[in-house]
């Protein structure tokens, strides 16, 4: 699989497949519009995981504010799952752009309803591609997320974590708007 930061044209077009339509619903799309504007200050980074025809088998998009990457998205195009190709594709990213990089990610909680198997099958497939889960959890336009991290450093307190989130959120999206829609609080990680 080839590795390329993709173009906003590029990435236009996956945000507006079917399988990005299907693989992220409504409340966790950020508008294109958002997008458009974070990459033109050059605040996010698009990246696909290609085919030896040219053909986008997985992609990722982060935003990026305050020292860190917030993993917006992550996909592995329907036809391809399961097949182990979306954990190749992170660690390509993990071990080439974004090798010294800070990257934080949002796994929704399990909460006891009828989403927890997949949404512990999620935080463990980030366990085991090497993001460690934290204490920190995150309120988000109405969808509750545990954070994970990776390439944290060592010595980060969960508080200080929470507040460089916020600091990301709030660049992002702004401060009137994180206001409103955004809480980042610590609770101790479940065993």
């Amino acid at each position: 699989m080839e590795l390329r930061q993709m173009t906003p044209e590029q990435a236009y077009e996956v945000y507006h497949t079917q399988a990005f339509l299907q693989a992220f619903p409504w409340a966790e799309r950020r508008p294109w519009r958002s997008i458009w504007a974070l990459l033109q200050k050059n605040a996010y980074e698009c990246y696909g995981g290609y085919d030896a025809q040219g053909a986008l088998l997985c992609c990722a998009f982060f935003a990026k504010a305050q020292g860190a990457y917030l993993m917006d998205y992550l996909m592995t195009m329907p036809e391809h799952r399961d097949n182990g190709l979306g954990g190749r594709f992170l660690s390509q990213l993990l071990d080439g752009p974004f090798a010294e990089r800070l990257i934080l990610g949002e796994a929704e909680a399990p909460d006891g309803g009828p989403e927890d198997e997949l949404r512990r099958r999620r935080l463990g497939f980030y366990r085991r591609n090497r993001f460690e889960q934290t204490d920190v959890m995150s309120w988000v336009y109405g969808v509750d997320y545990r954070i994970i991290a990776w390439n944290l450093p060592p010595a980060t307190k969960a508080e200080a974590l929470a507040d460089q989130l916020m600091s990301v959120y709030e660049a992002i999206l702004g401060p009137e708007r994180c206001g409103q829609w955004v809480r980042v609080w610590q609770q101790e990680t479940p065993e």
